[in-house]
């Protein structure tokens, strides 16, 4: 241990729903202020006169609306990083950003070049602070649902909003249906809503009664088939079970498939079922359910990295995504005729590829470099049919500003150099020996420690670093940007900037990379991962029983002294000492009677050694403290000594840590002149 020294939960709501299949029902007025046109949507700030927002009829430039990535483009000139992307109509999508109280729009038309900016307004968030909002781009118009006022919102191709009304029966959770139609995703006996928006851009709301077959009475919305129907699944509260079919939204009819098959996702009119275990995408027609074929994907298989991509609106495409340092990309297939549409590959620094939304035939997807959704890009690509099964176009990799590419090369050469494992960013985050971390996104601070550990590792033994990390199953080292202590636990440090634990046969050590004195912290931990692997060696090797492994360490402190065996005091504090012994307390001639670098060191005497270690490995200015005096300089080169009987050989002439000490105070010199028994 080392201390500092300065997707969405979703609300499902219960739905009101009317009597008659398909009635229309009148909903409310919409909003508007006295006296005024409907409002529009809010001005997003610019630098940009008014006039700027109108762009001409042909479009943006092509080089200014498109960068080139090789097999791929990327859209240029949104001014926000989206969230999401809605379904497409004739040749358009809308990007959004869900701000909770209002939503960032960008109307794009790729037909026409042309990027509209918008904002819609959500009012605020009642007590408990949730919200969750859909938006669909229908008919033209942008169409956005909130769960919380039941609010419907239309806006224009202008970004204009031409709409606003409450309904009461309206859930957030809606499903495209084709013809300019969402509706519930959830239905019990009530039956199942749908919202229409007509030309005019005004919703109306419908109601469907369901024939629920069989002993079911409830339904899942998955996808739309074509039509009037949707694939669903269908529950019984009472039975338990659970099958999938077919819903016509228009006559509430259901037919049901044969009890093993189950439909995930629909598109070009056909229905989709997926074998994890053989990694085959079964596909059945919506006219004859039961009749299967197998998609052949190549080696694209679902049970191999690859999943596929939920469509957007109606979809003629099968799309299948995969994400990882050796095979990021896309694979389009046609469900109809197994044919690829489309292969590409994607830049490895992408975590996520989601919503593909198609756009005649070309697909459009929303690409992200993080989890924080700091950074990610709009990508349009062609598609059309592969000239060689084994083609794989890729796309260029952007620039690495922020440096993401270049720590991680950083840490695949420590793995391959030494046998240990760098996680950063999300994959750090563990929760371990009584402490909770935050993940640390900032490259240049994962850099900087990233340099530290190599450097600290360089200046040791050869062989030495990877021989320790060869003892355990595996050796991590987790890069943070906070630690988080459990307050109930006094093993629990409030200021920690590092801690060292084993678990399940790993060795981990985690770093604050924002903590000071990073290459001190990591010389101290590293020391408790030396004294665990000593430890164990005398536990559990024949070859080290019998090891000093700090045997005599007591016998070198003041006469009567007592390690405190805890980590902080009961008021939450970290233990700290005002003992005339430490070098807190160190007056000019008193250098011989310090034995303590501070505090800290008088908690455990692994906490003592690793102070000691830190100072001789890593000391400040290039040489030891004034306070370093003699009975410090006889702890080190014990310490030393004890290391040196376990892991030194020929490659320990010239050790780093060594040369302040006296070569003669081997380990033969402290058996001579301090006996075990008895102590004193």
């Amino acid at each position: 241990m080392k201390k500092i020294t300065a997707a969405v939960a979703f609300i499902l709501a219960v739905m009101m729903l009317l009597s008659s299949c398909n009635e229309a029902v009148p909903g409310p007025e919409p909003k508007d202020d006295p006296g005024t046109e409907p409002q529009s949507a809010a001005p997003v700030e610019s630098d940009e006169p008014p006039e700027s927002a109108e762009q001409p009829e042909e479009g943006i430039p092509e080089e200014d609306f498109y960068e080139d990535r090789g097999s791929v483009k990327v859209l240029r000139g949104l001014d926000f990083i989206p969230d999401s992307l809605t379904n497409s109509y004739e040749g358009c999508v809308v990007a959004f950003k869900d701000e909770i109280t209002s939503i960032e729009l960008g109307y794009i038309d790729f037909e026409k070049r042309t990027i509209r900016r918008g904002k819609a307004e959500l009012g605020e968030v009642d007590m408990g602070g949730l919200r969750f909002s859909n938006v669909w781009l229908i008919n033209g118009f942008v169409v956005i649902m909130t769960d919380d006022t039941r609010e419907i919102i239309v806006l224009d191709r202008e970004l204009k909003e031409i709409y606003r009304g409450a309904f009461e029966e309206v859930s957030g959770q809606m499903v495209y249906a084709g013809s300019g139609r969402i509706v519930s995703m959830f239905a019990e006996s009530e039956g199942l809503l749908i919202i229409t928006v007509g030309a005019d851009g005004q919703p109306e709301i419908s109601r469907c009664d369901i024939e629920y077959p069989g002993q079911n009475d409830s339904i899942y919305v998955n996808s739309y088939i074509s039509g009037d129907e949707m694939l669903v699944d269908f529950y019984g509260s009472e039975t338990y079970e659970q099958q999938s079919g077919i819903l016509n939204i228009s006559t509430g009819e259901c037919r049901t498939f044969s009890p093993d098959l189950y439909g995930f996702m629909s598109c070009s009119g056909c229905i989709l079922s997926t074998d994890y275990m053989t990694g085959e995408i079964r596909v059945f027609d919506a006219s004859r359910p039961n009749l299967v074929t197998v998609l052949d994907t190549g080696d694209c298989r679902i049970n191999d990295g690859w999943y596929p991509s939920w469509p957007k609106g109606e979809a003629s495409y099968l799309s299948l995504v995969r994400t990882d340092l050796d095979n990021t990309g896309i694979s389009v297939v046609d469900p109809v005729t197994g044919e690829r549409a489309a292969r590409i590959g994607l830049d490895p620094d992408i975590i996520s590829v989601y919503p593909v939304v198609e756009i005649g035939e070309r697909i459009c997807a929303l690409l992200r470099y993080d989890y924080e959704g700091a950074e990610a890009e709009i990508m349009i690509a062609g598609l059309e049919k592969e000239e060689s099964p084994n083609d794989w176009p890729g796309m260029l990799t952007r620039e690495d500003p922020k440096g993401k590419r270049a720590n991680d090369a950083r840490a695949e050469e420590m793995y391959r150099e030494y046998g240990i494992s760098v996680y950063m960013r999300d994959e750090s985050v563990r929760y371990l020996n009584g402490y909770a971390v935050v993940p640390a996104y900032d490259e240049a601070k994962i850099a900087e420690t990233l340099d530290i550990i190599s450097g600290f590792f360089k200046n040791c033994p050869e062989g030495f670093v990877r021989d320790i990390a060869a003892q355990y199953s595996g050796f991590d080292i987790c890069l943070v940007n906070r630690i988080i202590p459990d307050t109930s636990n006094r093993n629990s440090i409030g200021d920690a900037a590092a801690f060292t634990v084993e678990t399940g046969g790993i060795e981990l050590i985690v770093i604050d990379v924002t903590s000071n004195d990073l290459d001190r912290t990591i010389a101290h931990e590293f020391f408790h991962v030396i004294e665990n692997t000593m430890t164990n060696l005398s536990v559990y090797d024949p070859a080290y029983y019998g090891i000093e492994a700090f045997a005599r360490w007591e016998l070198l402190n003041p006469y009567g002294f007592e390690y405190r065996w805890i980590y902080t005091e009961e008021d939450g504090s970290t233990v700290d000492s005002s003992s005339e012994y430490l070098s807190t307390y160190w007056t000019e001639g008193r250098e011989d009677e310090i034995y303590f670098v501070d505090g800290y060191c008088t908690t455990y005497p692994s906490e003592d050694r690793a102070r000691v270690f830190e100072y001789i490995a890593v000391p400040p200015d290039g040489t030891l403290p004034v306070w370093f005096g003699e009975k410090m300089i006889l702890k080190a080169e014990y310490l030393c000594a004890c290391i040196r009987e376990v892991f030194g050989d020929e490659n320990w002439e010239d050790v780093s840590w060594e040369r302040f000490l006296d070569p003669g105070h081997d380990l033969q010199y402290f058996r001579e002149n301090y006996q075990l028994w008895p102590a004193w």
